[in-house]
Order: C-alpha cells, then sequence, then structure tokens
C-alpha cells in the first residue's frame, strides 16, 4: 500500500465577486504525487455547496411588570451543489498508481 505525497486541487478563477453562479462550470485539476506504488479502486472528486443560516429577532408583550420579551429563532439550509465524479478508475475499479506525479481534471 503506496503513500500519497502530495495532493493539490486547482480550480477555474471565480467570478468578480469571488463566487460562482448558477450554471457556472468549474473544472480544475487534482494533482497527485507518489513516491512508491498506489493502489486504488478511483479517485473520487466531491464538489459540496451549501448555506447554513441562523438568525433571530424578539417580540415583547404586556405591560409594566408583566411586560415579556421573546427570542425567535430561526434557522435554514440550501443545498446549491452536490456533484460527485470519479476523476479515474471507479467504485469497482482496481488501478495501481506506481511513483509519479498525475495530472486528473475535473469539470
Amino acid at each position: 500500500m503506496g503513500i500519497l505525497l502530495n495532493v493539490d486541487i486547482y480550480a477555474s478563477e471565480t467570478n468578480q465577486a469571488g463566487g460562482f453562479y448558477p450554471g457556472d462550470v468549474v473544472d480544475g485539476m487534482i494533482t497527485l504525487q507518489t513516491d512508491e506504488n498506489v493502489k486504488a479502486r478511483g479517485v473520487r472528486f466531491e464538489a459540496i455547496g451549501e448555506c447554513d443560516i441562523h438568525w433571530t429577532y424578539t417580540t415583547s408583550s404586556g405591560t409594566g411588570k408583566r411586560r415579556r420579551t421573546t427570542t425567535h429563532h430561526c434557522y435554514g439550509h440550501e443545498t446549491y451543489l452536490n456533484h460527485v465524479e470519479y476523476v479515474a478508475g471507479g467504485i469497482n475499479g482496481d488501478m495501481m498508481y506506481p511513483p509519479g506525479t498525475y495530472q486528473l481534471p475535473f469539470r
């Protein structure tokens, strides 16, 4: 069983706002480096983009000593991207990576 010395992931440039918009294509390169044989079923790239948000607001009711303030908590979650792609091999693959550097593109 070999050891990966280095794994680098480079993605395409983002837009001017520093992110991506729906429909944008994200591509890049995964570079693997090993100094001995590495056996693997494949190389899988997972890209996940999601947002979790929490905010509060308060309401008050009553007057004087009977005045009560309640804090309401609101939560939200949205998944923008959930993409899995094998860039080499697959779930049933049987690959051997001899020592060296490998560049695997994704899109």
